[in-house]
């Protein structure tokens, strides 16, 4: 796979902030929910999931990547 691009690097002092700053750039005007709570969030994520995908473009993420660096990953999909 051959990527027309006119930058073929770019430098970063830390790649997870450099992850977490393209995603939160790239997703500015998506709407996001957080879960949050000690109990029940992966049932209540997908539960939200299958709700909210039957009316609009829906994803979340796989496992357990609510962290930093599986959230930017996901929002990037």
């Amino acid at each position: 796979m051959k990527l027309d691009a006119k930058i073929s690097h770019i430098k970063v002092n830390d790649s997870t902030i450099a992850l977490g700053a393209l995603a939160k750039y790239l997703t500015q005007d998506i709407k996001k929910i957080g879960i949050t709570g000690s109990v029940g969030k992966t049932t209540v994520k997908e539960m939200t999931h299958l709700v909210l995908s039957e009316k609009y473009n829906s994803s979340k993420t796989n496992n357990n990547e609510n962290n930093e660096v599986g959230v930017p990953i996901t929002l990037l999909k």
